[in-house]
């Protein structure tokens, strides 16, 4: 992939963990905008055009399902990482069927975050021109 620099909207309500996705992120020459809960990370979503959400999946106000609800019911052209220290099948699925493009186990490792979101762009790229 490109080193084209992206819009990343990153929500978790665990302060270590969104402060060392910020900084990598940032690091790497991306926009990187942070989030401490789900009510936060809609509300930037409804002022900021993202590329990508890095979301946690289970957060004080319906987590990241509740952030893909929202990006679905507005039809927002995102690509979505989710994120999560409690697994399931369920989850894993119900989180898929909602748009996400990946699901990551915490903990991880940095460099597969980064993996994860450049493979949900060129997913979701490829879904906007097979639309078109």
């Amino acid at each position: 992939m490109d080193a084209k620099k992206y819009s990343i909207l990153v929500v978790d309500d665990d302060p270590p963990i969104l402060e060392l996705l910020g900084e990598y992120l940032s690091t790497r020459g991306h926009d990187c905008k942070l989030a401490s809960n789900t009510a936060q990370g809609l509300d930037l979503l409804k002022s900021v055009d993202f590329d990508v959400l890095i979301t946690d999946l289970k957060m004080p106000g319906g987590g990241g399902l509740e952030m893909l609800r929202n990006i679905k019911e507005r039809n927002l052209s995102i690509a979505v990482v989710m994120m999560t220290g409690y697994g399931t099948i369920e989850s894993a699925l119900e989180a898929m069927k909602y748009g996400a493009h990946d699901y990551l186990l915490k903990p991880f490792r940095l460099r597969n975050v980064y993996d994860s979101m450049e493979q949900a762009i060129v997913k979701q790229q490829s879904e906007l021109n097979t639309v078109r």
